[in-house]
C-alpha cells in the first residue's frame, strides 16, 4: 500500500491523527530529505526505513519505489512540507502505480491519501478575492524575461494566479510582478503560514516592490495576484 501523507507547513501539530496512525505500522516512507524523514521516523515510525526520492533521484531510485509500492509493504510517500505533488516530488511514482493498477487485475485499494496541510488551500482560505475560478501557476521560469511573460499571460485569465517559489527569490518575482502588472493590482502575500513568525498582507503591486521588492528575508511564501 502507498499512503501519499500531507505534512505540516509549519505548525508540527497540524499533522493528522489518520496520519500518525498510520505511520507507526508504516515500513518505509519515501521522503523527499533526509532530516525531514529523520524526525517523522523517530518521533511517529521507528520501525521504518528511510528512502530519499526526490528531483536528484535516479531512476533506478524510482524503480525501487515503485517496487516497494506494489509489494505487501506499507509505503509513506511525504514531501518536506504540505501535500504531496503539489510542487514536489513524487508524480512519477503515483503515475507507475496506477498505471500498473489499470494495465492489470491488482486491486485499486494499493494507493490512497491522507488528507492535511497544503499551502495552497491555506493561502486561498484566507484570499479575499472570488475564488470561484482560480489558476495555480505554482513555480514560475527562472529567468527574468521569461517570468514577466508568464506573469502577464497568466494576468490574462481574469482570475486569481496563485505563485509559489523559494524563499530567496521572493524579490525577484516582485520586481518582475512590479515590471509585468498595473502598480494598482491587487495581492495577497501570504508568508510562514501556520507558524509564530505567519505574516499576511493585502496589497498593491505598488506596495508590494515598495516593501519587498529590495527585501533580503528568505521567508516561505504563497502569492495570489487578482488578475481581473
Amino acid at each position: 500500500m502507498l499512503y501519499i501523507i500531507a505534512t505540516p507547513i509549519g505548525n508540527k501539530l497540524d499533522i493528522s491523527n489518520r496520519a500518525l496512525d498510520v505511520l507507526s505500522q508504516i515500513d518505509y516512507i519515501l521522503c523527499e530529505s533526509w532530516v525531514t524523514g529523520q524526525y517523522w521516523k523517530k518521533n511517529y515510525a521507528s520501525q521504518a526505513k528511510l528512502i530519499l526520492l526526490n528531483e536528484h533521484s535516479t531512476k533506478k531510485d524510482l524503480k525501487l519505489a515503485i517496487k516497494l509500492s506494489l509489494s505487501p509493504a506499507k509505503i509513506a510517500l511525504m514531501s518536506d512540507q504540505g501535500t504531496p505533488l503539489f510542487a514536489d516530488p513524487g508524480q512519477e511514482l503515483v503515475k507507475a502505480v496506477l498505471t500498473k493498477v489499470k494495465d492489470s487485475s491488482i486491486n485499486t485499494n494499493l494507493i490512497t491519501s491522507l488528507p492535511g496541510a497544503s499551502s495552497l488551500m491555506v493561502a486561498l482560505s484566507l484570499c479575499p478575492f472570488n475564488i470561484k475560478r482560480f489558476f495555480y501557476a505554482g513555480f514560475l521560469a527562472r529567468k527574468s524575461d521569461a517570468r514577466q511573460q508568464e506573469i502577464k499571460r497568466y494576468s490574462s485569465l481574469n482570475c486569481p494566479i496563485i505563485i509559489y517559489d523559494t524563499p530567496y527569490r521572493l524579490s525577484t518575482l516582485v520586481q518582475d510582478i512590479n515590471k509585468a502588472l498595473p502598480s494598482q493590482t491587487m495581492c495577497l502575500l501570504c508568508l510562514e503560514l501556520t507558524t509564530d513568525q505567519e505574516e499576511i498582507y493585502l496589497i498593491s503591486v505598488h506596495e508590494l516592490y515598495k516593501n519587498f521588492g529590495c527585501s533580503r528575508a528568505k521567508k516561505r511564501f504563497v502569492l495570489i495576484i487578482d488578475a481581473k
